[in-house]
């Protein structure tokens, strides 16, 4: 992924010629305001950005922000994100809140899809459960999605690359009754043949294709009123648990694209669909806004459960094949009132209410001979369309093991917002919020023997006092709280059935400041989180479940710091840097691993790039980027028995401009550079999941 290092500000390539970096306006505190005087530590993308870097999901978004990451997990929807040493567990939610033009994803599989028709990415560090509400524990991502004028807008952007990739993607918008009615549609489709093969069956196991399609009808009321109707569906098809097996963790980056050996073609299927509805009211007494929301995922996923070629053994627990089943079905809203900006006390209030319904399934299937190549279609499994209580129960008997979970989370929340101006240059603001969480979960072929119900709530406070040291000098400090709500793991008498909420407390430092008349911006911030009940999901091979650990205590404390300097109209440095110290403090289960590692947290993420434009005589431009990742070290378990060193990736990207097109030559990962996007440990060696090697291409854009 290229990575575009604007960290806590932005600036697009039009004002190059004006010398110097515009100001930006977010609204990460749900109201608008400028970046540089919001005291939070920030990193925010736009449109513009987002094309000229080629990002294309949030993977790119992360590789541009200190002390977030993202990488793949066995799943497109169970991918792994940490931010400021918080961690993802795979039983549980993710450690940020993800908001798409107001309504919150409810679950991880809306968060890990491409980008499109983003007009602006916030990425907002830190415990944000005082706005954000549950799940906020590290941070929070806004996006906001581009609006339709009465000026009839498009772009479309094709282009081809190695691994047999070809993509393309387009939207078009206006006003179908001037100064009334308006639309914008879209859609995108990418398709790759993969890159990494596997021995056994020669097929390459990470292909991918995706095809979005998304529409937005935006009704203006009156000049103080307008609704809203979004939609989005996609349809993803991509490999699934790719993973390989060495003997010894020292071998866990040794040829890590060339001993791929499961004998089962697996693959993942997954249909998303998105719809929601918003209603703007503005007057002089202030701001109101409903939004709702309705969220669906289906996925299957089929694997090799043993990732090696080996018959079954269920005395080395292979078992073969494994097949899981997840569906999501969620309803979304809030309704917030947000005073004028011009009152001496900018305030806001509101309240959320979030309906889940989860359904999952993993069936385990034998494989004792092991021999040749096999698919699903192998193993005797009925083509039911999904899972939950349709099916016979019969079905599950053909099973060697099976797994059946329903669950449902219903959630509301009030909150509020107050920020004062004690002085011309000192300002006090206060967020609060109570959450409450009502959780129940059992399997519908036994529900009297596995129902379990618990309750999670929390009021989260935040507060921030900043003081302007100068026009260009802002100093912050801020506490704040966030909550991530408890679950169930997987019923079992020798397995805790719930496992606790988790609560992070955040004490941070922090200044934004800009020099040399808008040229220069350099922010930076100090933090420590303290967590209680750290969630960790690991296999339990005692009783053959995935289980949710609730670690006593973790701390993390780190440093995180981004620049970009306007050298000349035509040449632009940036970077950024990150660096967290995120340990195992305390673990009454387990004393031995106190000053461990919090596992899938990088010790520090590094990015600087530079970006050259050259104006030629016939008005059209050069425009030529590099960029440098380093990202590391990381330990992968709980004892940190197994851990990876840094890894060092070179993007260039080299663009042709020229009446309203853009011909663009990219690689990424330019030295090849091995890397891994998961590892574990097995009884029988230890399994890593490869990142991607090498990607080059050419693209093609038009805008009008």
């Amino acid at each position: 992924m290229f990575s575009l290092s604007i960290l806590g500000a932005a600036i697009a390539a039009e004002s190059y010629a004006d010398y110097t970096i515009e100001e930006v306006q977010v609204t990460a505190r749900k109201r608008a305001e400028s970046l540089q005087e919001v005291p939070d530590s920030i990193t925010v993308l736009s449109a513009a950005q987002i094309e000229s870097a080629g990002i294309r999901d949030l993977k790119g978004v992360a590789a541009l922000t200190p002390n977030l990451s993202m990488d793949d997990n066995y799943r497109p929807g169970t991918a792994r994100i940490s931010i400021r040493g918080m961690i993802t567990p795979q039983v549980g939610d993710a450690p940020l809140a993800y908001v798409v033009d107001g309504v919150t994803a409810p679950s991880m599989d809306f968060i890990n899809q491409d980008l499109h028709a983003v007009e602006r990415i916030e990425v907002i560090k830190g415990p944000q459960g005082a706005l954000y509400g549950k799940g906020a524990v590290g941070g929070a991502i806004n996006i906001v999605t581009r609006e339709p004028t009465n000026e009839t807008e498009g772009s479309f952007v094709v282009g081809a690359g190695n691994g047999e990739s070809v993509n393309a993607e387009g939207f078009l918008s206006g006003a179908l009754v001037e100064d009334s009615l308006y639309y914008r549609v879209g859609a995108k489709h990418s398709d790759s043949a993969g890159f990494i093969e596997n021995e056994v069956t020669g097929q390459m196991v990470d292909a991918r294709k995706v095809s979005t399609v998304s529409g937005l009808l935006s009704y203006q009321l009156s000049d103080q009123g307008k609704v809203d109707l979004r939609a989005r569906y996609s349809d993803n098809q991509a490999g699934v648990g790719y993973y390989s097996v060495v003997d010894s963790p020292y071998a866990i980056g040794d040829d890590v694209w060339s001993r791929q050996s499961s004998n089962i073609l697996g693959g993942s299927n997954r249909e998303l669909l998105e719809l929601s509805g918003k209603f703007e009211w503005s007057a002089d007494y202030g701001d109101l806004l409903f939004v709702a929301g309705y969220s669906e995922v289906d996925d299957l996923s089929f694997s090799d459960s043993d990732y090696t070629g080996m018959p079954s053994d269920f005395d080395l627990l292979f078992a073969g094949a494994q097949e899981t089943q997840y569906g999501v079905k969620a309803y979304t809203s809030e309704l917030r009132f947000t005073a004028p900006a011009d009152h001496a006390v900018q305030w806001q209030a509101g309240a959320y209410y979030q309906l889940r319904e989860v359904e999952s399934t993993l069936h385990l299937w034998d494989d004792f001979d092991g021999v040749g190549v096999r698919t699903r279609d192998s193993f005797d499994i009925p083509n039911d369309e999904f899972i939950g209580s349709n099916l016979d129960p019969d079905f599950f008997t053909e099973y060697l093991y099976s797994i059946v979970d329903s669950n449902t989370s219903d959630a509301w929340a009030i909150f509020g917002q107050a920020a004062y101006d004690l002085t011309d240059t000192l300002t006090v603001s206060a967020a609060l919020r109570y959450d409450m969480d009502k959780r129940e979960s059992y399997d519908w072929r036994d529900v009297e023997g596995t129902f379990a119900k618990r309750d999670f709530s929390e009021l989260q406070p935040k507060f921030q006092l900043s003081y302007d040291l100068s026009e260009d000098v802002l100093t912050y400090v801020s506490v704040s709280r966030g909550f991530r709500s408890g679950g169930f793991n997987e019923p079992h008498p020798d397995v805790e059935r719930v496992f606790d909420q988790e609560i992070s407390d955040n004490f941070e430092i922090g200044f934004k400041s800009d020099f040399l008349d808008q040229k220069l911006v350099l922010n930076g911030a100090a933090f420590h989180v303290n967590t209680q009940n750290t969630q960790y999901t690991q296999f339990n091979v005692e009783t053959f479940t995935l289980e949710n650990l609730s670690i006593d205590r973790s701390i993390s404390q780190g440093l995180e710091a981004d620049f970009q300097y306007l050298v000349s109209s035509s040449l632009r440095l940036h970077g950024g840097v990150g660096m967290v110290k995120s340990e195992i403090d305390q673990y009454a289960a387990n004393p031995d691993l106190e000053g461990n590692r919090v596992p899938g947290v990088y010790r520090s993420n590094i990015n600087l790039g530079a970006e050259y434009v050259r104006a030629l005589q016939s008005g059209s431009e050069l425009e030529f980027r590099v960029d440098y990742l380093r990202n590391g070290p990381i330990a992968w378990d709980l004892e940190n028995s197994l851990e990876t060193g840094a890894t060092n990736i070179v993007n260039v990207r080299a663009s042709y401009i020229f009446d309203q097109s853009r011909i663009t030559l990219f690689a990424e990962n330019v030295t090849d550079e091995a890397t891994i996007s998961d590892a574990f440990v097995l009884d029988y060696g230890y399994g890593r999941q490869p990142g991607r090697p090498r990607y080059y291409g050419v693209q093609f854009g038009y805008s009008f």
